[in-house]
């Protein structure tokens, strides 16, 4: 249905959290004015969300009735009688009693009714006035799609929290366990210029059982119902096995761990109202900080998520305000373990359905691959009506012949040929691969597609060993439907582990990322620090020059290279496309610069040019060392292993180089005016390299300037391309 093109008769839907009505005709149709008023009320309900409950006082002040008007609207019955708990306690009112109380204010003033005829539209309409508001179908997918929305991207951030303070604390075995987080959304510090640790201890305690707003995040201690067999090693290697879990209650959530738990606070200078609280498990003796003082990139990273967290909680928040039950929580991360006895339960009903009244003597079972980049082989993520020993010891391979995926048995064929396969003969089939411990007389395997093409997400494959079971057109065809929807449930759970492992890395090898990102543009960060350099070479060189003063380096002059990496987004970002970022190259590059010039440092430029200089006694001794460098980076493989004709190759690459080589008086003119003169005479020189460098069509190839301008000479390295893996 198209909610957009529904009338304006469209059906009213209620607040799901409210209990269930006793009859649809229980009470009158509420008149205009009613609903008018009413929308009035639930409109300044959403600013009392934070009040459970109030006095008598409030109650007052909140609806504009006097005490006794409220009094006497109990006695009427149009409010529920409101005792205190104990003798000397105060009244207290809820939420419902507020909304009937504003009502009731209303019908008097707006509509001019008398107390007692007020009292008898409210009792007439009540169970409709502590519904709330009704809503209408367009609002109510729109709210509930603001929840998913913003609930979603709240678990993935603070998540992100989580792996990033991990990586500040290091080694979970030496500096403690992130288990959870806590962002209150207040400065909860205020009182304290210096933080004491058992301040800090004191107010984790007390937050955890808090029912303020808050953002609460930890993992999650998965306990299935059912007993978790033993999982085949194939299987471990499918993304991460962990989850988290964001908790939003107005109600407190017990949490283990107290007893051994540890907090750590991170208050940002600048925005103290994002101050949050790490929670660990760390072991007696270790040494658990009570404040946290982020690395300045990672102190970055951390304050923009906190301060995104707290715009997305506070749009969460509106979004669940007429959920009076609440939205609980909402996880990230796919164990598993949970996940078996997840879908365990699913296929259970796959298997009645396909097979009804033969699901006793039927099987079903969910195959996944080890990886989805480069599959070897299948096993079971669940399955129903197997023995578990059998279950834990299948094992189907996937090989490669060519460039096409050959598998092993039915469930082989579908998954390496994306197309269901179904046998009426399984007991003799040969394509069935545990045929003799199955006993089934009947298979199907259907392949778990992605729409966009690539390697399945899975396989469901089906049998019986029941004499009656048939598998005909129809049942294949719900069972080919059935898949469709795993195959959905299925690429979720693969993506979101998958994601969260790429997301580790990334926290993990921060330092690294920032220097390849660095890297990248003509002019970028690093392309500016080897200015910089040259720069405080060029004063030293004029302070000399000026005094009489030896040069600063060795040697009679100053040898300026660029290595440009030949074919590089064909061979290295084509070999590298699967790692978070493509720096292999560039290190291996690195190390044989090393080699040859220990004391010298590359600066990179637009990914794969390297700039670096050194001084010599004479030209040709630079160039002399350039050929020395490129021999060390082609003689060696890359890092890298490269897929070739559906074979694994080891990579190996080359270099073209551009070389000057200056004098130090060559320098000294070069910028003798001012720094910026020198800098632009520098960059304008460095560009021409980089042009001279990757100007010729044949790799391996040095350009050395002289008086007369550029010279071509081959680099002499003894091998370039691929060769087999093992056989550098």
């Amino acid at each position: 249905m198209n909610y957009q093109t529904l009338p304006a008769s469209s059906p009213l839907l209620y607040d799901p959290g409210d209990p269930p009505r006793a009859s649809l005709t229980s009470e009158p149709e509420p008149s205009p004015e009613l609903l008018a008023i009413l929308k009035e009320v639930h409109a300044e309900l959403n600013q009392w969300e934070t009040f459970l409950q109030v006095g008598i006082g409030r109650a007052r002040e909140l609806s504009t009735l006097k005490e006794s008007q409220i009094r006497y609207f109990e006695a009427l019955g149009a409010l529920p009688s409101v005792k205190p708990l104990h003798a000397g306690a105060s009244r207290t009112y809820t939420l419902s009693n507020l909304r009937r109380l504003c009502v009731l204010s209303r019908l008097m003033k707006q509509e001019g009714l008398r107390p007692s005829e007020a009292a008898e539209m409210v009792r007439n309409h009540a169970q409709f006035i502590d519904r709330g508001m009704p809503w209408l179908l367009p609002e109510v997918l729109d709210q509930e799609g603001n929840v998913i929305h913003n609930g979603f991207l709240l678990a993935r951030l603070m998540s992100q929290v989580m792996d990033a303070t991990q990586c500040e604390l290091g080694d979970p075995t030496t500096g403690g366990r992130v288990i959870g987080l806590i962002v209150p959304m207040q400065d909860i510090f205020q009182d304290y210029p210096d933080i004491p640790p058992d301040v800090v201890q004191q107010m984790g305690r007390t937050l955890e059982i808090s029912d303020m707003p808050l953002a609460l995040m930890r993992d999650k201690v998965v306990a299935p119902e059912m007993p978790a067999p033993k999982i085949p090693p194939v299987l471990l290697s499918s993304g991460r096995d962990d989850t988290t879990v964001l908790f939003y209650s107005r109600e407190p959530w017990p949490l283990p761990h107290r007893d051994t738990s540890h907090y750590s606070a991170y208050r940002p200078a600048e925005m103290p109202h994002l101050t949050m609280l790490v929670m660990m498990e760390a072991a007696p003796g270790m040494d658990r900080p009570h404040l946290l003082h982020p690395i300045p990139e990672r102190t970055r990273f951390l304050n923009t998520m906190l301060q995104m967290i707290a715009e997305v909680f506070s749009d969460f928040r509106q979004s669940t305000s007429r959920h009076q039950a609440g939205y609980r929580y909402r996880s990230d991360g796919f164990p598993l373990v949970q996940t078996r006895a997840t879908f365990y339960r699913l296929l259970e009903k796959v298997r009645s359905l396909v097979f009804p009244g033969l699901a006793d003597d039927s099987m079903v079972a969910l195959f996944i691959p080890n990886t989805l980049e480069r599959p070897t082989a299948l096993a079971m993520l669940a399955y129903c009506g197997y023995e578990d020993e059998l279950a834990s010891r299948i094992h189907l391979s996937l090989y490669r012949s060519g460039d096409e995926v050959r598998g092993e048995g039915l469930t082989g064929l579908a998954y390496a040929l994306r197309e269901p396969f179904l046998t009426l003969d399984a007991t003799h089939d040969p394509r069935v691969a545990y045929r003799e411990e199955e006993q089934a007389r009947v298979a199907l395997a259907v392949p778990l597609l992605a729409p966009w093409g690539g390697n399945p997400f899975g396989v469901l494959f089906l049998a019986s060993r029941h004499a009656a079971a048939t598998l005909h057109g129809d049942q294949a065809y719900v069972a080919i439907t059935l898949g469709s929807i795993l195959s959905e449930l299925l690429g979720r759970w693969w993506l979101t582990r998958l994601r969260k492992e790429h997301e580790q890395l990334l926290h993990r090898q921060m330092a690294p990322m920032i220097r390849w990102l660095n890297r990248m543009d003509r002019r970028g960060v690093e392309f500016q620090h080897a200015l910089d350099a040259l720069e405080h070479l060029w004063n030293e060189i004029c302070r000399r020059m000026e005094t009489g003063a030896s040069p600063p380096m060795e040697g009679d002059c100053l040898a300026l290279a660029i290595l440009d990496i030949d074919a590089y987004q064909q061979e290295v970002q084509q070999a590298e496309r699967h790692e978070p970022f493509a720096m292999k190259a560039q290190l291996h590059v690195e190390k044989a610069i090393a080699r040859v010039l220990p004391r010298t440092q590359g600066y990179w430029f637009k990914h794969d040019h390297a700039l670096f200089w050194w001084s010599e006694q004479r030209p040709d001794q630079a160039v002399s060392r350039v050929q020395q460098i490129a021999n060390q980076i082609g003689n060696w493989p890359v890092e890298i292993q490269k897929i070739q004709h559906g074979k694994e190759r080891n990579l190996y690459i080359s270099v073209s180089a551009a070389i000057k080589v200056l004098t130090y008086d060559d320098l000294f003119y070069l910028g003798r005016d001012t720094v910026s003169s020198f800098r632009a005479g520098m960059e304008e020189m460095i560009e021409d390299m980089r042009k001279q460098a990757g100007q010729s069509s044949h790799p391996n190839t040095l350009y050395f300037f002289t008086t007369g301008g550029w010279v071509e000479q081959a680099l002499n390295s003894t091998q370039v391309g691929l060769s087999p893996a093992g056989n550098p």
